[in-house]
């Protein structure tokens, strides 16, 4: 999409691990070819055997059925679900897709286009490369993005089943592994859980 545009925090090498949860975003945007769900896995040494675990049907990749893909050094494995091209219904979403290798890899998840929160125009590239679990943490402090009004969209993922996640004190939920808490926050605030998770702060579209 030549009128999108996203930025990362790239991780170094000897940030990376072997074991990750996927966190991206669903398909708020159903344009054949255009927006989808997605995650791209980078090798970073030879024969390294990636086991994958899709969340939602992706092609001829069924959910919850690992496959395993084998890559070299510098090589990549993207998954990506659009709604009309792959047919299917309802916002499809990779979140909590699990990956794991038996050699240190980059996992990166996000969506090619999508509405956020959906409904709400215009659509953007969102991408992001992900820590591995074993560097998630318990407690998190939030800021608003500047320029937004109505605060942002944010994103927790539990690494655990029976995961308590508090905001600001409260407890809101409480997660199985692979699950997600979503919710719009306008103010700084605090977000601790019981066991490791994983944070995402998503920027609100234009409207």
């Amino acid at each position: 999409l030549t009128a999108s545009t996203d930025g990362y925090t790239a991780l170094p090498v000897d940030a990376l691990g072997s074991s990750y949860v996927v966190l991206g975003y669903g398909n708020t945007v159903h344009l054949a070819g255009g927006g989808g769900t997605n995650l791209t896995i980078v090798g970073t040494a030879d024969n390294t055997n990636v086991t994958i675990t899709p969340t939602v049907t992706a092609g001829s990749r069924p959910a919850d059925v690992p496959f395993t893909v084998t890559l070299n050094a510098g090589q990549a494995y993207t998954l990506h679900v659009d709604t009309q091209t792959n047919n299917v219904s309802g916002v499809v979403d990779l979140t909590g897709t699990v990956v794991n290798s038996d050699k240190p890899i980059s996992v990166f998840g996000g969506n090619t286009a999508a509405y956020v929160p959906a409904g709400f125009e215009a659509a953007d590239h969102l991408i992001e490369q992900l820590p591995p679990v074993e560097s998630w943490g318990k407690r998190f402090v939030t800021q608003p993005l500047a320029t937004r009004t109505r605060g942002d969209t944010f994103r927790v993922l539990a690494q655990s089943n029976n995961t308590e996640v508090r905001i600001n004190g409260t407890l809101v939920t409480t997660l199985a592994a692979g699950k997600f808490y979503e919710t719009i926050l306008t103010a700084a605030s605090t977000i601790e859980a019981s066991q490791p998770v994983l944070v995402a702060q998503y920027s609100h579209g234009q409207t």
